[in-house]
């Protein structure tokens, strides 16, 4: 009998939505016999789902530091369940409603907001796993005790898990999913840098605030260009179109080719044929520049949720956290002139890649609804 798997995302931003994809391509290249429904959970419940994307992206914009603040208050156990009874509690007839509505045999959750209120509420035989999108320093709602299997990325990420009260047992350590697009190579350096502009004869420094285009990324690029390193910029600004717009209008001294939200396989390219990669440290882009062995500048993160990727990568001598866009300019020329520095660094980058990480998660959901052991 063919299975069904829902896999739920949310769109307030594009980690989410990058690894419920990785997901689903795994099953369905898995050959099974099950099919694959992804769901955005807007659409599912549009008033808790839609009022907590739009609150989320308006805080993160606007208020920045009131949405760091709410994130390290709310950062333990207790206030995470009470968070979670009074969303079952406002919440909890809609819910039901849409769990009653589908015939799914597993729901796997790619956002931590249905981690909050779903895994209590599924029934009829149904299983829940949770995927949790932070590897290193997850915050506590993403864990519940109703999940049948949690699925973490590291050690740090088990432990805080273990700490939320979720059963040893329950808990899988497998990676961070990247999208299949960024596992295999494309064509050739010299194709890859036409299309988007850039010549061969110098290093391709690649810039990135992620898919929405976050951090301080004007003025990374403006320090790159004041040092007049010799180097070629590509910055792709996702879904920013004032940061689009308002570089486009630059006039720059190094060649530089400003692009607006690309492709995974696009953006799979551009990591294979940069020198290096300047960041936002989010953990898709981080994750995607291990595959790639690229070592990672990062100059700009999210306080509490992203600090731990900052940590991680540092420690592990993948690459190294700038404070400021003139020590990020800095850090550039550094690799640019210390080769044994370069190849010791993009080494240690490679050594973390998680390449079968979505496949790996794929085997373990599946064999949960096919009542087989896994391995924890």
């Amino acid at each position: 009998m063919t299975k069904i798997i829902e896999i739920l995302y949310a769109d307030s931003g594009s980690g989410h939505t990058s690894i419920a994809k990785a997901i689903s391509s795994a099953i369905q290249d898995m050959g099974v016999d099950c099919s694959v429904r992804l769901v955005n959970g807007v659409d599912v419940s549009p008033r808790l789902f839609k009022g907590f994307t739009k609150s989320f992206l308006f805080v993160f914009h606007r208020a920045y530091w009131l949405y760091r603040a709410l994130y390290i208050s709310t950062n333990n156990y207790i206030l995470t369940r009470v968070m979670e009874s009074l969303l079952g509690m406002f919440f909890g007839k809609e819910i039901k409603k849409y769990v009653a509505s589908t015939d799914a045999d597993l729901f796997i959750s790619c956002h931590v907001l249905f981690n909050l209120v779903l895994p209590a509420r599924v029934q009829s035989g149904a299983k829940y796993v949770g995927i949790i999108n932070d590897p290193f320093s997850p915050h506590a709602d993403n864990f519940s005790s109703s999940m049948d299997l949690c699925l973490v990325a590291s050690a740090e990420a088990r432990q805080i898990a273990i700490k939320q009260r979720v059963s040893q047992e329950k808990i899988c350590l497998i990676g961070h999913p990247i999208q299949p697009e960024f596992l295999s190579i494309s064509a050739d350096k010299s194709e890859i840098l036409k299309r988007v502009g850039s010549g061969e004869e110098l290093p391709t420094v690649l810039v990135s605030g992620g898919g929405e285009g976050w951090g301080r990324i004007a003025g990374v690029v403006a320090a790159l260009h004041v040092a007049r390193l010799p180097i070629q910029l590509v910055v792709v600004c996702g879904h920013n179109r004032k940061l689009y717009e308002r570089l486009n209008r630059r006039e720059f001294t190094i060649p530089s080719r400003i692009l607006g939200f690309i492709s995974p396989k696009e953006m799979s390219a551009l990591l294979q044929t940069a020198y290096l990669i300047v960041a936002k440290a989010g953990p898709n882009t981080i994750f995607e520049a291990f595959q790639a062995g690229l070592p990672t500048i990062l100059f700009d993160v999210v306080r509490g949720q992203e600090e731990g990727n900052v940590d991680y990568i540092c420690k592990h001598a993948a690459g190294f956290f700038c404070t400021s866009p003139r020590k990020v300019a800095k850090m550039v020329e550094a690799l640019l002139t210390d080769r044994s520095l370069y190849k010791e660094i993009s080494a240690h980058a490679r050594s973390l890649a998680t390449p079968t990480a979505a496949f790996d998660m794929a085997k373990v959901c599946y064999s949960l609804i096919e009542c087989q052991p896994y391995e924890s």
